[in-house]
């Protein structure tokens, strides 16, 4: 067998013997998808969520494999490469007696200029992304004020206006600080759950939704489509409210006012502070997740729960 010979079937040995690993890992992350898969849809939560987390290391190992292993065939193509052109290049001298240096140099300055055009074209394109994703977070939160209509699905915190659903990262950007305990918690596609976030040690509750239809994912990375106040927290009704300015601690009178007549209106004939909770929907809402509700506790509102899933 000729020295091309050797070259090719040694090219060959090396792909198997690196590829197939990362495809084992491939395989590996897809059978503990679809565990995850079952783990949630039978309600066993916590056990889909370890399934998840191994499914994301075996696909995080297997493409380190494949990257590794893709660098150590362009190595060792280079390499012969450079073994072949060498023979030739002297074998060619000696029938013409030339030298091929300025060629080779020519050859090293274009293939410099080519990764150097690379780079710069790839820094170029993240930068973009970058201002597009600055873009789209602008776009969601504003200090502006709050629509008058609470079907706008528009509530502010802290003194910003959120327009729900948006990214819960658009919270992270003011400052939000996702659960310790939940922000790792794997979401199976298409299904809710709800966090906590915290800022200067007050604490707001919101649901989430993973909102990719083929991936699972984490707390972290979801859309935020329910945001809720309570009176447990001290809330500056200047800086805590949803539309006309209702906010913890309005009156029912106040509420009434604003919105009209609710869509449900619950009220417990048993409770020792006049428990209320006032339900509003939007007529023709395609989903249930589309709504304002009210608590009132001794004729003041003691919980906002506005929550929009965008269906």
């Amino acid at each position: 067998m000729d020295q091309k010979g050797q070259n090719f079937v040694l090219k060959i040995i090396l792909s198997i013997l690196l590829f197939v690993p990362s495809g084992l890992f491939a395989i590996l992350a897809f059978i503990f998808t679809l565990l995850a898969n079952g783990k949630f849809k039978a309600g066993d939560f916590e056990e889909g969520k370890k399934k998840g987390k191994l499914a994301n290391i075996f696909l995080i190992i297997g493409a380190i494999w494949g990257f590794i292993s893709l660098l150590v065939i362009l190595i060792v193509s280079i390499a012969f490469a450079g073994t072949i052109t060498s023979a030739f290049e002297k074998y060619q001298d000696k029938l013409n007696g030339v030298t091929t240096e300025s060629y080779l140099d020519d050859y090293d300055t274009e293939a410099t200029t080519e990764a150097t055009t690379e780079a710069t074209t790839t820094e170029a394109g993240d930068a973009t992304t970058e201002a597009s994703d600055a873009t789209t977070a602008a776009a969601t939160t504003n200090s502006s004020a709050v629509s008058d209509a609470w079907s706008d699905y528009q509530v502010c915190v802290d003194g910003v206006v959120y327009t729900i659903p948006c990214s819960i990262n658009d919270f992270v950007a003011n400052g939000w600080v996702v659960d310790e305990d939940d922000a790792s918690f794997i979401v199976n596609v298409g299904t809710y759950t709800y966090t906590y976030l915290e800022k200067n040690g007050i604490q707001i509750s919101v649901d989430v939704v993973n909102p990719d239809p083929e991936n699972f994912k984490m707390v972290s990375e979801c859309d935020v489509f329910s945001v809720g106040f309570d009176d447990w927290e001290e809330l500056d009704p200047a800086a805590y409210y949803i539309a006309k300015g209702i906010h913890i601690g309005s009156t029912y009178e106040e509420v009434i006012a604003a919105y009209g007549t609710p869509s449900d209106e619950y009220v417990d004939e048993d409770s020792d502070y006049g428990y209320k909770s006032l339900t509003y929907e939007v007529d023709g809402a395609s989903s249930y997740y589309q709504s304002l509700s009210i608590t009132i506790s001794e004729g003041l509102v003691s919980d906002i729960t506005l929550e929009n899933d965008g269906q």
